[in-house]
């Protein structure tokens, strides 16, 4: 029988670490009662059986493979992993929902909803998080880990995606809109709801915080190698949410524009 392994975070615990994030979330407090667990507990195997093989002989013990095919996923979760003392922060459109489809499964603890908490950033989980975590579970401090997306396919990477999530909206705000036009209005001073995006950076590095460790989405083997040395195993990333191909080409004077307006975005991005 596979082995449960229990988060070492008593339950009353666990949602004291909740109503302690959202004490500067007073609009939010709602959506605490009554809904699914923000944490969810999850079973580890002893151990996977090897392609080919029958019976006991074919199980690993250790460094088992995770890969699974092209799957649909609602959301990204921040993941927690207490026995690594490793973090996972989901950064909005970076990849973060490929990480939790391959390595729910492992965490200690997997934050779903509502999406400020999923979504926390680096400043939050320094302010709210790590001392109910560190109190609650003493030893090492837990290290950070982030992924950051190049910031114009950053931008790219939202129009495809709130392209697509406008097909539900009966307003549709986004319909016949160029990227040209969409790019524009996230930088503008007052960007329009659908353009309200924020920054990268602000995520990463924002509020005196910063993430320990920050990869670049488009250099995931490095990632995927960090992940495999902190959690043993082998780390095989799927696809997933890919959206369906748009026109997002920007002409040179534009591109100008967005690097300058997002020049500290760009100074992160380069420094990693």
């Amino acid at each position: 029988m596979p082995r449960r392994r229990e988060s070492r975070i008593p339950r009353r615990d666990r949602s004291c670490i909740v109503r302690a994030f959202f004490a500067d979330f007073g609009p939010l407090r709602k959506d605490i009662p009554n809904r699914r667990p923000l944490f969810r507990s999850e079973r580890l195997t002893g151990g996977l059986r090897a392609p080919g093989a029958a019976g006991p002989g074919g199980l690993l013990p250790a460094r088992p493979r995770l890969s699974l095919p092209p799957i649909t996923r609602s959301g990204d979760r921040m993941l927690i992993f207490l026995d690594q003392r490793l973090v996972f922060l989901a950064t909005p459109k970076a990849g973060s929902t490929a990480v939790e489809v391959a390595l729910e499964s492992l965490a200690s603890l997997a934050i779903e909803r509502p999406p400020a908490l999923k979504h926390t950033s680096a400043a939050a989980f320094e302010r709210h998080i790590r001392p109910w975590l560190e109190a609650a579970a003493p030893g090492e401090p837990f290290t950070t880990v982030a992924l950051m997306r190049e910031p114009i396919d950053w931008l790219r990477s939202w129009y495809r995606f709130r392209q697509q999530d406008d097909l539900d909206d009966p307003d549709h705000p986004l319909a016949g809109m160029p990227f040209h036009d969409f790019a524009t209005d996230c930088i503008a001073v007052e960007p329009p709801d659908h353009a309200r995006i924020g920054r990268q950076a602000e995520f990463l590095t924002g509020g005196g915080a910063r993430a320990a460790r920050i990869f670049r989405y488009e250099e995931m083997d490095r990632f995927t190698h960090f992940l495999e040395q902190r959690l043993d195993c082998a780390v095989s990333l799927p696809r997933v949410n890919v959206p369906p191909r748009r026109d997002t080409s920007v002409t040179p004077e534009l591109e100008a524009r967005l690097r300058e307006a997002l020049a500290v975005d760009v100074a992160l991005y380069a420094s990693l």
